[in-house]
């Protein structure tokens, strides 16, 4: 079955450079320490039984409040 619209290849190439500087993002994050440290204090904050929820409050957290 073909699809109804073909896939654009700008949105591709879109997608590929946002999911790139994602990737080297987060390798700067980590090789810097900066992951360790997040998840540091992530755990002191909320302990380790309910690190689950640290982790989606800080998702909701960085998704309505982008700049700070």
């Amino acid at each position: 079955m073909a699809p109804s619209k073909p896939v654009s290849a700008g949105t591709l190439g879109s997608l590929a450079l946002i999911m790139g500087f994602g990737a080297m993002l987060g390798k700067m994050l980590a090789d810097c320490g900066g992951a360790q440290r997040i998840a540091t204090t992530l755990i002191a904050k909320f302990g380790k039984k309910h690190i689950q929820w640290a982790v989606v409050l800080n998702r909701f957290y960085r998704w309505f409040c982008p700049v700070l």
